[in-house]
């Protein structure tokens, strides 16, 4: 107490039913007691100043209530990560408890016992509790610690937190907890599945480490690790693992609104970062465009395309909405008359040539200035640009379709004064005036379009529908009497082409241009180059031909020399003595026969000690015949066939000058008397 009072006297008594008995020297404010076993009640008498006398209610003081709380150390301090640990105090006579762990409050525990779990506010950690009495409930008593260990749940995490590229690797790692090192179990073993159930999942063979390498999959996988230690087996939540992917970037825009004059600015921008940029205009690249921000300064509208930087295999994306850029002025037009709507187009109108058209602009008052443009091409090719059109200042701009006018695509410029005395310009949006939509018609033909014998047909006819009111056929660019449908029976050769007029616009004819050639099948023969025996028509030009070879009348099977079934030639390699034929066809069956093509003498052995030299030769050739009596004559021909020079035998050295020939590829035929031949082939540089 704060008072001062004249007199102080402790007290003291076995129970509350004794007088208490003064306390011998216990003479000031304060006194220390001694805690025995035995219960001992103390009180103080005092004395005011002004002489009266008071006493205390008596106060209680044994070893019971004031020892130092004691948790019962457990049976054990690691357990699995399931098992429960119940913490008890020795002496439960207190009247308040508060446990706690790692030096927090564990709220809601202010019992006697706690029961710790692996989960909070249980775990692995240090657990004390502090305790106060009903006779001193301002002083606290703290207890011993216990340490306990819960063994980790496994936790997956990917090594170097790597991206999960497209066709990369990563590698897992199995750790104690969330926040544990790599490894810390007796036993793993890994699993995956397409699914995430692990009851289904797949043990990976050889998979007992505490990481694990795998190929980053395509589709979404999961990934579980089973671990042991000290007896707790374990398992760890699924770890999906899914390809790396870009988010669609978002487009902003600065202005908002994406409303412009002629002559702003409007700044385009994303977020993505570690990728990297390229900004379309209108569908179409806008080249060098590869930033974070894109100023742009036409209406149309603008998407930009990311791919990552760090995961170059990742598929690069694009945005998911447009940046659409308009004109705050933005007048309209009418085209009069109407025309016909195109291809469900409202604004693509179909017009004759020599049609008057006028194009007038909505609200003329409501503008300054007028400029119409035009294009030709289409509106996304650079071929041309949009160009003013001369002397066209006014609201209303009037031409004769196909006569005044060059152009496909108009639109307008105007000028408007806007709130702040400032000119606002802009564009409308496009209309195309349209007299040559109609497309030109193609000429489809078969069978090589060709004729087989006098008075034969081959189909010709308009490739593609359309609606014509008139169609000619014309044969090397003379009228055909007789053919005005979209199908013909071409009866005779020449180069059969189609004009058609359309239905609208009647007067304007539409032109193949060019068409099949119709000819009689060529006869059959066979020939001879540098490099092989083939076979005349040889296919070309889209004409294909079906060739079967014959060799002194024996089919020959083309398979022995690696060569399609029936080629249209033989290579030199291959070719040995004998007569040869061919018999030729094309797709509808018709069918020519050459005449015999006899090669002679190339494995008759008899003059292999003729020499020709040098070779290749320049001008002059030497041939040395060590048998002249043996033969009879020696023939020169070129690579086309034809016959240079024919020699007899006068000497066993011939020289022979061909400086007059082209250079390439000669034949040399040794004819002997018994009528067998042989062949030698030079060079002539």
């Amino acid at each position: 107490t704060t008072l001062e009072y004249d007199n102080y006297q402790w007290l003291q008594a076995s129970n509350t039913t004794i007088e208490m008995e003064a306390i011998s020297g216990a003479n000031s404010s304060n006194y220390n007691v001694t805690i025995t076993s035995e219960d001992i009640y103390y009180g103080i008498e005092i004395i005011t100043n002004s002489g009266c006398i008071a006493q205390s209610n008596r106060f209680l003081i044994n070893d019971s209530l004031y020892s130092k709380p004691e948790i019962i150390e457990p049976t054990e301090t690691f357990v699995c990560r399931d098992a429960i640990i119940s913490l008890e105090l020795s002496n439960q006579a207190y009247s308040s408890y508060q446990w706690y762990k790692d030096g927090s409050l564990i709220w809601g525990a202010t019992s006697a016992s706690f029961e710790a779990g692996a989960n909070y506010p249980g775990g692995t950690g240090s657990y004390n509790v502090k305790v106060t009495t009903e006779l001193d409930p301002n002083t606290e008593f703290e207890s011993n610690t216990i340490e306990l260990t819960f063994a980790d749940q496994p936790n997956i995490s990917i090594k170097d937190d790597a991206l999960l590229c497209p066709g990369g690797t990563v590698t897992l790692e199995a750790k104690p907890g969330w926040n544990g090192e790599v490894g810390g179990y007796d036993t793993y073993q890994w699993y995956f599945n397409d699914v995430n159930d692990i009851s289904s999942a797949v043990e990976i063979s050889g998979a007992t480490d505490s990481v694990i390498e795998i190929d980053v999959p395509a589709e979404t996988r999961y990934y579980w690790v089973k671990t042991s230690l000290n007896g707790c087996e374990d398992e760890s939540y699924a770890k999906t693992i899914q390809e790396f992917a870009l988010y669609a970037p978002y487009i902003s825009m600065n202005p908002w609104d994406g409303i412009i004059c002629m002559g702003d600015t409007i700044t385009l921008k994303v977020y993505s970062n570690d990728v990297s940029y390229q900004w379309y205009y209108n569908g179409e690249i806008i080249e060098g465009a590869t930033e974070q921000e894109y100023k742009a300064t036409m209406v149309g509208y603008y998407d930009i395309e990311i791919a990552s930087t760090l995961c170059e295999s990742a598929a690069p994306i694009m945005n998911n909405d447009s940046a659409v850029i308009d004109y705050r002025v933005k007048p309209t037009y009418t085209v009069n008359p109407e025309g016909e709507e195109y291809n469900n187009d409202p604004n693509h109108r179909i017009f004759c040539k020599g049609d008057t058209v006028s194009l007038m602009v909505a609200n003329p008052t409501s503008y300054n200035n007028y400029q119409w443009y035009g294009k030709l091409f289409p509106i996304n090719s650079t071929t041309d640009e949009w160009e003013p059109i001369t002397d066209a200042t006014q609201a209303n701009y009037r031409f004769i379709n196909g006569v005044d006018n060059d152009k496909l695509h108009y639109k307008i410029r105007v000028d408007s004064i806007m709130d702040n005395d400032e000119i606002c310009a802009g564009f409308s949006d496009y209309k195309t005036i349209d007299g040559w939509v109609f497309q030109d018609p193609a000429v489809a033909s078969y069978g090589n379009s060709e004729l087989c014998d006098e008075g034969d047909s081959t189909l010709v006819h308009i490739a593609y529908p359309g609606e014509w009111s008139k169609i000619e056929w014309y044969v090397d660019g003379v009228l055909a009497d007789g053919f005005d449908n979209d199908t013909a029976w071409a009866n005779y050769p020449g180069v059969w082409i189609v004009t058609a007029y359309p239905e609208k616009c009647p007067s304007i004819p539409h032109s193949s241009g060019a068409g099949p050639t119709v000819q009689m099948m060529p006869e059959a023969f066979i020939d001879i180059d540098e490099y092989a025996l083939f076979a005349n028509p040889f296919g070309a030009y889209g004409r294909v031909y079906d060739y079967v070879w014959y060799l002194d009348g024996a089919l020959i099977d083309m398979n022995t020399m690696g060569l399609d079934e029936h080629p249209g030639y033989i290579l030199l390699e291959d070719v040995i003595s004998g007569s040869y034929e061919v018999v030729i066809s094309n797709p509808t069956g018709c069918t020519r026969f050459s005449e015999p093509y006899v090669i002679v003498g190339v494995n008759d052995s008899r003059n292999a000690k003729t020499r020709i030299y040098p070779n290749p030769f320049t001008n002059n050739l030497t041939i040395e015949f060590e048998n002249i009596n043996s033969i009879e004559s020696f023939e020169i021909y070129n690579s086309l066939g034809q016959l240079i020079t024919k020699n007899e035998i006068v000497s066993a050295t011939q020289t022979i000058n061909i400086e007059t020939e082209q250079q390439g590829i000669f034949l040399i035929k040794v004819n002997y008397y018994d009528k067998t031949s042989k062949i030698h082939k030079i060079v002539k540089n």
